[in-house]
């Protein structure tokens, strides 16, 4: 089973594009090196969520999350589906309005039949892989799986959510590190900073750019 939407990109279908050139996962390795017990993660903890189908379609809902494993934060948006309901209340509780200028290209849900622990396959695990193309950076994918595609769903938005939030905190290290590395006289270091917050700044927030 398997539901997809993509959009094509210079007359191309999303399923040729390159997540990275190089190393997919080298973006969250440079985040979570640069900040390392600071890394914050985002969990998943409840929602709720009100759909009106017709006559006008509308969605509003509510998220509690867990933030670098202790606290706890409720919040709220609305969209004319789950997943711009979820994307706008995080993007606005946060203030990443860097993410904004993110182009959607791909959204799948896959079922995986084989997972299911019922005959008639209703409760198989579903995982959501949401394509993302922030402005000047390659396509990345984020994805989540669960026994319920809503909550697939809101893992990979919250995972895209996470890599912004931590990505504005580590431009402001590396931006720190740049400026002892001038102070010292060490343009090789601040080379490689320099290179570091250009491959981050399409992830952040025009404030932390």
């Amino acid at each position: 089973m398997a539901l997809r939407w993509t959009r094509d990109v210079a007359g191309a279908v999303v399923d040729t594009y390159q997540e990275d050139q190089v190393d997919p996962g080298s973006i969250e390795r440079l985040i979570r090196g640069t900040l390392a017990e600071d890394y914050q993660p985002l969990e998943v903890v409840h929602y709720v969520m009100t759909e009106y189908v017709a006559p006008t379609p509308r969605c509003r809902v509510t998220l509690t999350l867990q933030r670098g494993g202790v606290r706890q934060e409720t919040l709220e948006g609305q969209g004319v589906g789950f997943v711009e309901a979820a994307f706008r209340c995080l993007i606005d509780h946060f203030a990443l309005v860097g993410l904004a200028g993110m182009e959607v290209l791909g959204f799948d849900v896959d079922g995986q039949m084989a997972s299911s622990r019922d005959a008639r396959g209703l409760d198989a695990v579903a995982q959501v892989r949401l394509t993302v193309q922030p402005r000047g950076a390659p396509a990345q994918v984020f994805e989540g799986q669960a026994r319920s595609t809503l909550a697939a769903t809101l893992i990979a938005v919250v995972g895209l959510v996470e890599r912004a939030l931590n990505a504005d905190a580590a431009v402001a290290r590396l931006e720190e590190a740049a400026q002892e590395a001038r102070r010292a006289g060490r343009m090789d270091v601040l080379a490689d900073r320099r290179a570091d917050l250009a491959r981050l700044r399409p992830w952040t927030t025009p404030a932390a750019a």
